[in-house]
């Protein structure tokens, strides 16, 4: 009978723990799975004792996965939560952290030259490559702690936000003025990244949205002046 029976080679490789496991939860399988596993404890051997230790191990592993999922459950909602809050700015910050992301991430993908210079330069020049790099860390960091509200977030979303707008019309610029040798793409590219960064950087200087992350006018101001600072000096050489 058990020559007939499919799961008898099969549960033949399976630990002890799964055997038990079956043979603990018979309605959860196939009577012909529940007898092989019968089946094959007896062929091993194992005492009453054992079985009653493994079915133990199993319902303290079971217990774990249950918080786990739980955990990632609780997570989850309140995520979902804040994404479906009814608050007005709640949504608005919601919706900036989410289109930053896209920017961001459109922003990585077209940016093939900066991404190469940092992966290609060497570590021969430190400087010009911290100065390459520190936008593509601080933005993704600016992004994640400004939708859990965090000043940090903020400032660092902001912050880079303006450089990259700045940095993105001074090509503009710049390109518009060499029109013969840039081609429609480039120019439409340059605009679509400068427009969307000054979105995001004008929109979370909101009086409303400030206020969540305790930003005050002078620290509004500091922040743009210091990303337009950098942008001069590194248009103009003082920095290289």
């Amino acid at each position: 009978m058990n020559d007939l029976n499919p799961f008898t080679s099969a549960y033949k490789k399976l630990s002890d723990i799964d055997l038990v496991a079956i043979i603990s939860k018979p309605n959860d399988y196939q009577l012909p799975a529940v007898e092989a596993a019968q089946a094959e404890i007896q062929h091993r051997r194992l005492l009453p004792e054992q079985i009653a230790n493994l079915i133990e191990e199993i319902d303290s592993n079971n217990q774990r996965e249950h918080i786990q999922r739980q955990k990632f459950a609780g997570i989850a909602q309140s995520f979902l939560d804040r994404i479906l809050s009814k608050d007005r700015i709640s949504k608005y910050i919601n919706i900036i952290t989410i289109f930053s992301g896209l920017a961001f991430v459109f922003l990585f993908i077209h940016d093939r030259a900066t991404i190469y210079l940092i992966t290609h330069y060497g570590t021969s020049d430190l400087l010009f490559i911290i100065l390459l790099a520190w936008p593509y860390i601080l933005l993704p960091l600016g992004i994640i702690f400004f939708g859990l509200r965090k000043k940090a977030g903020w400032l660092a979303l902001n912050f880079t936000c303006t450089y990259y707008a700045l940095q993105a019309f001074y090509y503009l610029k710049s390109d518009l003025s060499y029109r013969y040798y840039v081609s429609f793409g480039e120019v439409l590219l340059l605009a679509i990244i400068g427009l969307a960064f000054s979105f995001i950087a004008t929109i979370i200087c909101k009086k409303d949205i400030r206020a969540i992350f305790k930003i005050s006018t002078k620290t509004m101001l500091i922040s743009f002046s210091t990303a337009a600072i950098l942008i001069l000096l590194l248009v103009y050489g003082i920095i290289k």
